[in-house]
């Protein structure tokens, strides 16, 4: 019988749905997702593609991608 993998601590899962939280408003306020006009920031908008992979959101990560090369 395998033993079982290990709980990620609570402050753990606190943080990256803290770090989601941050992320979703970014998407927002930028017109990334939602109804607001898109306004891309080279720099940050790096930054947030990084974040959006690291929490398995592809499809934003794509999304602003997109949106930035348009």
């Amino acid at each position: 019988m395998q033993p079982l993998p290990a709980r990620k601590p609570a402050a753990e899962i606190d943080a990256q749905r803290s770090a989601a939280a941050l992320m979703r408003a970014y998407a927002e306020r930028t017109g990334l997702i939602g109804h607001a006009a898109p306004q891309r920031y080279l720099w940050t908008d790096a930054f947030a593609v990084c974040n959006f992979i690291a929490l398995d959101e592809i499809e934003c990560a794509e999304r602003l991608i997109e949106q930035v090369h348009e």
